[in-house]
């Protein structure tokens, strides 16, 4: 097994190790860097670079040039400075995710993952499975898709929503014919043990008989947050 040290050049580089402690570096371009299997230091330089991760002991070593720089992680990981975006590969299974200062995007695999922003306001997407989403310090958006809807046991837990902090719930893509009016037949805040249920009936029916709980804010009051139209009025609550 051989340690690799591997250059690429001023363009847009595609480098790979192989199962030793290999260091990759892109230089100038936006460049892609997988090291394999072994504890791997990669580093992209300039430009918008996108970073595999498969070891808990690789390190991603970013500048602050203004390319927008994404971590695709197997492993629970913690995003370093100057990259802005976490994606939690499926064949992780249930790992975490964690942002750094800077304004981060996390999103999850398709099991039970848990994604914590840190600093920035930050945008967190759970994707399949119950996931715990913490926005830590800042304006966080918490978004949803349709397949959130499917079934309540892949409710997720947001741990720190605030809207003294400006925190957003998005729910466009659950919403699939929403367009104005009253959420009424559509979102519904219940309060339950620990916090406030927050469920959705995609198409609106009118007899709330398709309602599915897709998270619950713990540690929110109902009387905080009123209901879903007052939510959407004060900007804290997205739905079309």
């Amino acid at each position: 097994m051989t340690n690799q040290i591997i250059y690429g050049s001023s363009g847009n580089d595609v480098l790979y190790g192989d199962d030793g402690d290999d260091f990759l570096s892109g230089g100038f371009g936006n460049d892609m860097l997988s090291g394999g299997r072994g504890a791997d230091i990669m580093t992209g330089g300039l430009g918008a670079d996108m970073y595999y991760v498969d070891n808990a002991r690789d390190k991603v070593i970013e500048g602050s040039d203004p390319g927008q720089d994404t971590v695709v992680a197997m492993v629970s990981f913690l995003l370093p400075q100057y990259v802005e975006y976490l994606a939690l590969d499926d064949r992780g299974g249930a790992i975490s995710g964690t942002g750094n200062s800077m304004n981060n995007v996390l999103t999850g695999n398709a099991s039970a993952n848990t994604l914590s922003g840190g600093d920035g306001n930050d945008l967190l997407r759970g994707m399949g499975g119950a996931d715990v989403l913490k926005g830590g310090a800042g304006a966080d958006t918490f978004a949803f898709l349709g397949s959130d809807a499917a079934s309540a046991a892949n409710a997720d837990k947001i741990a720190d929503f605030s809207l003294r902090a400006a925190d957003v719930i998005d729910i466009r893509d659950v919403l699939t014919g929403y367009e104005d009016g009253s959420l009424q037949d559509w979102v519904h805040l219940t309060a339950v043990r620990g916090g406030i249920a927050v469920s959705v009936d995609a198409e609106g029916a009118a007899n709330g008989a398709s309602f599915v709980a897709i998270a619950t804010l713990s540690g929110v009051r109902l009387s905080d947050l009123g209901d879903a139209d007052h939510m959407m009025a004060m900007g804290n609550l997205i739905a079309g």
